[in-house]
């Protein structure tokens, strides 16, 4: 629950945050920022390399091996930081924007020091201390919130949310040092190193792939296009986003320690999966329907006019989005069961695939490439499919039987749509999409009993209880 109520509060201050910054700066500036955080964000795959991973799942978790990682994530940290700083100029020069490379220097300070906290963060998720880590989290997003607001007014443009960055970051430290149950001190050591390599290779290997196939696509766009095409994409991929911020972001916190719990306890990973992708489908495919549906209204009321070429992209990013709903959660499960090895092979396919798709399509424009994610979405469905069938017994007839009834959820909320075109009211007024997202919300609560949706008896055990 903590998580949840975590990311709720987390998802208020990135509206807020999305919201103003977008009418404050322009969308050069935003895509400026997003080209170097998409560079950074292959880089922090590098830092991390699987090590917070290993900390929450490794079942005897030593003194010795805490060291070990220590060590990798210093070492890691350290050699990146100096390759960044030293190419950091040279990166701007090829985007022809020498502002690239200050926000990238400012990013090396932050890689230099999550190492300092790596250890105790790790801890508070492990002991699925999830109020401790709602506390840093709100905290740290607040105070990136507030430095990012008061610096772009001030006019620094993007370096405005480089230095929010940095700010969250030093926050976070400060944090899970305070609230760490465990304050005792580890000094990296070389000679523990070994104990953590195995497992660091191959999850570390999966987690960059899996970055550069996320952040490879405003680096290519970027190079291909333009900087504001970049930051369109940016704009119509956001709006989709606010379902995995609301969502699935909370889940995701608690997966690693769940599914390492259930196979300690040899209970049934695979069933607990299923049940998971029944409730988010439920939840995500009915949410991307209306969004789609309501594209136009959704991008001026959160962005304004300038982000009106978005539009068009949102409903492609939706169902394109919709299939990724379903393999959400692989990597976790895969990580969670010792599969390491598998996780790697699903990412080097999975990424290869998306970034030649970006690479042969992103010339034809932010729609075609739109329309690709679709087919990328789908490839990625089937691989990671084919490993969950071979390694853990969830075949397809599983996925049908577990999407069947949020497919059927899905349907019905379909059904408010038909009146609109019937009578050719405006989607754009603001009482026909009240009155639609009001019978969205009837629609769907029937749907949930009507197929007696699991996701409806979990929603009734929230409820409080009559007393007696």
């Amino acid at each position: 629950m903590w998580s949840f109520a975590s990311n709720y509060l987390e998802v208020i201050i990135r509206i807020v945050s999305v919201v103003v910054l977008a009418r404050l700066l322009t969308p050069t500036e935003i895509g400026t920022f997003a080209i170097a955080g998409a560079i950074f964000a292959v880089a922090q795959m590098f830092r991390d390399m699987g090590l917070s991973s290993y900390l929450i799942k490794e079942e005897q978790l030593t003194d010795e091996k805490k060291s070990g990682a220590l060590f990798v994530s210093w070492f890691i940290c350290i050699s990146l930081s100096f390759i960044i700083y030293c190419s950091s100029d040279s990166i701007g020069k090829y985007y022809s924007n020498a502002e690239i490379g200050e926000i990238l220097n400012i990013f090396c300070i932050n890689l230099l020091l999550i190492p300092i906290g790596i250890l105790e963060q790790s801890q508070i998720r492990r002991n699925l201390d999830f109020k401790r880590l709602a506390c840093v989290t709100v905290f740290s997003q607040t105070v990136h919130l507030t430095i990012a607001i008061y610096l772009a007014y001030d006019g620094f443009g993007a370096l405005s949310l480089a230095y929010a960055s940095l700010s969250a970051t030093i926050t976070t430290i400060i944090m899970v040092k305070l609230l760490a149950p465990n304050r005792r001190f580890y000094f990296p050591k070389f000679q523990y190193a070994k104990q953590v390599l195995p497992f660091v290779f191959r999850v570390g290997g999966a987690n960059i792939l899996n970055s550069s196939n996320e952040q490879g696509q405003p680096i290519i766009v970027g190079k291909l296009l333009t900087e504001e095409a970049v930051a369109i994409l940016d704009k119509g991929t956001a709006a989709i986003m606010m379902l995995d911020h609301f969502l699935f972001n909370a889940i995701k916190r608690v997966l690693v320690p769940l599914f390492s719990k259930l196979k300690r306890e040899k209970k049934n990973v695979q069933g607990t999966y299923l049940e998971i992708v029944c409730v988010v489908t439920c939840i995500a495919w009915p949410f991307l329907v209306y969004l789609g549906y309501h594209a136009e209204l959704v991008v001026l009321v959160l962005f304004g006019e300038q982000w009106v070429d978005a539009i068009v992209l949102i409903p492609y990013l939706c169902v394109a989005f919709g299939i990724a709903t379903i393999s959400r959660y692989v990597n976790e499960l895969l990580t969670s069961t010792g599969l390491e090895v598998q996780l790697l092979r699903t990412s080097v396919v999975t990424t290869v695939a998306r970034l030649v798709t970006l690479i042969l399509v992103a010339p034809y424009g932010l729609e075609a490439i739109a329309m690709s994610l679709i087919l990328v979405e789908l490839f990625r469905f089937i691989v990671t499919s084919f490993y969950l069938n071979k390694y853990l017994n969830i075949g397809p007839s599983d996925f049908i039987r577990s999407c069947s009834k949020s497919m059927a959820v899905m349907m019905i909320c379909i059904l408010p749509i038909v009146p609109l075109h019937v009578f050719s009211w405006d989607a754009g007024s603001l009482l026909v999409v009240s009155l639609h997202s009001l019978f969205v919300a009837v629609f769907w609560f029937t749907a949930l009993k009507v197929t007696e949706h699991p996701l409806l008896k979990m929603l009734l055990s929230l409820m409080p209880k009559k007393s007696s």
